[in-house]
């Protein structure tokens, strides 16, 4: 069979399975399936399958057909410029997590005269996106990443000696006490996380790709998601330099209820909860007092 014919039938069967992008999908299942790049095969769309390659990729579909996350079955994920391995030890990194890292320079531009930052925290690395992100882009000179997963740590471990970020990314396992990692003289600049967020009555009506797939310590943020949310906002005033910034990824919906816990701590000079492109509440930033 062709490339040609495969991604054809390909196509058809993911677009009647509801796969939003399924010619896109059906290329890059193909490509995993081949071991080489897209544009390699979509070169000479009439290479013949072998009979291992056609294996492999009815093993691919099945996944797919079964809700797991493309990323995972390629093994990447883009991140801004970078390509991160991913596995179900951590979250696939989102646009909203990239947006994130937007608003960080933001800051560092219009507060900081374009400096990048010395010290920064970032709390649930996971894949280490935030972290690597901070570090590749130049807006903070070091960075520790905590995780309380120690499969979630060896992703990221990859994908800082991919990137060979070894001289400024400090990898530390947390437990279930991320400031426990913090040794007591440590205080950072700069704290950036994304937290579990969502709540007990949300886990349960996830879509299959999320909830039945990516690590739910990662995504389950208590009763009403602010579980750790509640322990960074407390935390983070002791972690932070005078004029040090906190900035949180946060669930749609939770910007009133985190903006009161910021405001309750009374050590903010400036506190904002910011929309993401679909405009909900994503964003929660905080500048400690002076």
């Amino acid at each position: 069979m062709t490339c040609r014919a495969t991604l054809a039938g390909l196509t058809q069967e993911l677009g009647a399975a509801g796969v939003e992008s399924p010619r896109i999908e059906a290329e890059r299942l193909v490509s995993a399936a081949l071991g080489v790049r897209r544009h390699e095969f979509l070169l000479d769309p009439d290479i013949q399958f072998g009979s291992e390659q056609v294996a492999r990729l009815s093993g691919l579909v099945r996944r797919r057909m079964a809700g797991e996350p493309l990323q995972y079955i390629e093994g990447s994920a883009a991140f801004r410029t970078l390509e991160l391995s991913v596995n179900p030890a951590v979250l696939v990194p989102r646009p909203e997590t990239e947006q994130l890292v937007d608003h960080v320079a933001g800051w560092i531009q219009r507060d900081r005269a374009g400096l990048q930052v010395e010290s920064a925290l970032d709390v649930g690395t996971g894949s280490g996106a935030l972290a690597l992100a901070l570090a590749s882009e130049r807006l903070a000179r070091s960075v520790v990443a905590v995780d309380r997963s120690e499969p979630a740590l060896s992703v990221a471990a990859g994908n800082v000696a991919a990137l060979g970020l070894e001289d400024r990314i400090r990898l530390r396992h947390c437990g279930t006490d991320f400031w426990a990692a913090i040794e007591p003289q440590e205080r950072f600049e700069l704290i950036v996380s994304n937290p579990p967020y969502v709540t007990e009555a949300e886990l349960g009506a996830l879509p299959e790709v999320v909830g039945g797939h990516e690590p739910r310590v990662a995504l389950a943020g208590g009763k009403d998601g602010l579980d750790v949310i509640r322990r960074l906002v407390a935390g983070a005033p002791d972690r932070l330099q005078p004029a040090g910034a906190l900035f949180m990824e946060i669930g749609a919906g939770q910007g009133a209820a985190v903006y009161s816990l910021l405001k309750a701590e009374d050590r903010w000079s400036t506190i904002r909860v910011c929309q993401d492109l679909c405009e909900r509440d994503r964003f929660a930033i905080a500048v400690r007092n002076g």
